[in-house]
């Protein structure tokens, strides 16, 4: 909250005012080169996050400022910092949570427009920053949708790989041979909302040396220099991950051979359609706990090719 702006009354001329940075969350004025430094960052710098030392008011103003700005703060204090200090930092900081949607939320399934509300509404935690993908099976239907692509190969292809419920559902009157009656469809169905949603919906997301997206990172590529097609497309030579080059492990869906873990990737996508298992991965600093339920009574009928 903002600090009071009090006026002393003092035998001299003129007029004194202190502002009372001790009633201020820190209980010093400390707090307020952090907060600015770190406003003033960009939204590249945010993503990357921050690293500071201190012993204490620096230390609880980074953590205040992380917090409100959320932006990923490690801090080290010395073990010689008061544990009252230790203690106020963490208060302050808490534990700073974001949940990242990896995409693919239609196809394959019957509701895909609820499916795409309760995505958009969200988990509605407090304190929990989310974030929303764009999966390759969004594009198929935003490529649809605009006229973007709407060839009949392309239709054809969709509805090869899990999009015959999704124009069914959609676009049920239209024939595929007929691409436009279909695209009119599925505008109409959707609504200018849902498709402003999806338009919205980025390819990736870093926090900390984790990068987030859809299908995976092209090694032969910097990571600044990453196309849609290989986030939203990729297997090899990601998966593979030979000689990896980049400094982040990427969380990534789309292949259905999760959960997975290796030192380059985690996949989560366990095939939900086929195998009746939904997967995510909870990582707290360093450390990861895979976290899956089950469709009960489902009898998996593995993958097979048709999975894309």
């Amino acid at each position: 909250r903002p600090t009071p702006l009090e006026r002393l009354s003092l035998p001299i001329d003129g007029e004194v005012f202190i502002k009372r940075e001790d009633v201020s969350a820190v209980h010093s004025f400390k707090w307020r080169g952090a907060y600015n430094r770190m406003a003033a960052l960009t939204e590249d710098e945010r993503r990357n996050g921050v690293v500071a030392a201190s012993a204490g008011n620096h230390a609880q103003g980074v953590a205040v400022a992380a917090k409100r700005l959320r932006v990923h703060a490690t801090i080290y204090m010395p073990v010689s910092a008061p544990r009252m200090k230790q203690i106020a930092v963490a208060e302050h900081g808490g534990d700073a949570v974001s949940v990242v949607w990896l995409g693919d939320y239609i196809d394959r399934g019957w509701e895909p427009l609820q499916t795409l509300d309760l995505v958009a509404a969200g988990l509605g935690q407090p304190g929990v920053a989310e974030v929303r993908l764009l999966g390759n099976h969004e594009r198929f239907l935003l490529d649809a949708a605009t006229g973007r692509n709407l060839t009949l190969p392309h239709l054809l292809h969709w509805w090869r790989y899990g999009g015959e419920e999704t124009l069914t559902c959609l676009a049920p009157e239209a024939a595929l041979e007929d691409p436009e009656a279909v695209g009119a469809a599925l505008y109409e169905s959707l609504g200018e909302a849902r498709i402003a949603f999806l338009e919205s919906l980025p390819l990736q997301h870093r926090i900390g040396d984790y990068v987030f997206a859809h299908a995976g990172l092209n090694p032969d590529r910097r990571l600044e220099d990453q196309d849609e097609n290989d986030l939203l497309w990729i297997r090899e030579p990601f998966l593979s991950g030979w000689d990896w080059p980049h400094p982040v492990t990427v969380v990534h869906g789309h292949t259905p051979e999760g959960p997975v873990a290796l030192p380059h990737r985690i996949g989560v996508d366990s095939g939900v359609f086929a195998s009746g298992s939904l997967s995510a991965v909870e990582l707290r600093g360093g450390e990861l706990r895979f976290l899956t339920t089950r469709i009960e009574g489902m009898d998996p009928r593995g993958l097979g090719s048709n999975s894309y």
